[in-house]
């Protein structure tokens, strides 16, 4: 789709006036498919790097869970 040019015209409230014929109507600045698939790249990194630092948080806690379970067992298998 490179190349490619979108147009969206979305209908106003039921209170707008009519366009005149040969009237223009309000616009936003165009974007380009390469800037959206470049915005759409920064967030997938982004998204990557926050699932990579919540998976070694939670291997974090699981190894301090698995640490203190295991301690507590010894202390039981002790004092039996």
């Amino acid at each position: 789709m490179v190349g490619n040019q979108y147009l969206n015209i979305r209908k106003g409230s039921p209170n707008s006036p009519e366009s005149r014929a040969g009237g223009t109507l309000p616009s936003e600045e165009p974007f380009s498919i390469s800037d959206l698939e470049r915005e759409g790249s920064g967030l997938v990194k982004t998204a990557q790097g926050t699932i990579e630092d919540i998976r070694k948080r939670a291997d974090s806690a699981i190894q301090n869970v698995t640490n203190l379970t295991a301690a507590r067992c010894r202390k039981v298998a002790a004092a039996s």
